[in-house]
């Protein structure tokens, strides 16, 4: 098994992207050129949403989060995440067709 250390980031724009379910939301951290940096799964409660703000603050200046699901299981952290100042563009889920 490697380990590779990702390098400081806290100076560079990045993206987040929120995969929401009734209980749990999985987050990603993306580059501003695409590259994974981070993911990680919080709960859907207020202490979950306070922690997975703070997960994608750390890795960089968060310019916007991907949301699926902002009227349904991704709206309390869609609203804490505004609250916050951060814009939130709506991501639609797939067609499972």
């Amino acid at each position: 098994m490697t380990s590779e250390v990702v390098e400081d980031t806290t100076d560079q724009d990045v993206f987040g992207g929120v995969d929401s379910h009734a209980d749990t939301l999985h987050v990603a951290v993306i580059s501003d050129n695409g590259g994974h940096l981070a993911d990680a799964e919080f709960s859907t409660t207020a202490a979950g949403y306070a922690a997975a703000l703070a997960f994608l603050n750390a890795h960089g200046q968060v310019r916007a989060i991907g949301v699926e699901g902002t009227s349904s299981y991704g709206a309390g952290f869609t609203r804490a995440a505004r609250s916050h100042g951060h814009p939130v563009i709506e991501v639609n889920r797939p067609d499972r067709a």
